[in-house]
């Protein structure tokens, strides 16, 4: 199984921005944005930019960035067993490491129709049936293409 499990987040802040600091990890995972963006600070840097809408996150080895909350926040996460990204989406396995990209600008705009057809629901049920729905549909379509490879070769 390629997808380790699926998380979803709300919350609302109105204080002032709240930052978070965000730990070593070793989960990759492609993360849905939805409301006000998250502000990502790098620990080196001290002004926030935005957080893309869709975006693609690689295992982090140390304490890199942090989050900034404020107003109305909520995510929903694909979180993958440590190599999934790279075999599903054909990455070179050095490219995510300690780095988060717009996901579309890395993996096409299958990912913002996946967005936008998960913004149509808040519930996270429905956003699991959605999200498997979709990568049932892609490994299904990485698995017919390996196996034409692997005839064509012979």
């Amino acid at each position: 199984m390629l997808v380790r499990k699926y998380c979803q987040l709300e919350v609302s802040t109105p204080n002032p921005l709240q930052l978070w600091p965000i730990p070593a990890r070793s989960i990759p995972c492609i993360e849905f944005t939805f409301g006000d963006p998250y502000l990502i600070r790098s620990v080196d840097q001290s002004r926030p930019g935005p957080h893309d809408p869709v975006a693609l996150i690689g295992a982090k080895t140390h304490h890199r960035i942090e989050l900034g909350l404020q107003g109305h926040i909520e995510s929903f996460a694909v979180l993958s067993q440590p190599t999934a990204l790279q075999r599903l989406f054909s990455l070179p396995g050095g490219l995510i490491l300690n780095e988060a990209y717009e996901a579309d600008a890395v993996l096409g705009l299958r990912l913002a129709i996946l967005r936008t057809e998960l913004g149509e629901s808040s519930l996270f049920h429905q956003r699991v049936e959605i999200a498997d729905k979709f990568f049932s549909r892609l490994i299904r379509r990485r698995m017919k293409g390996a196996v034409l490879r692997r005839w064509w070769a012979q």
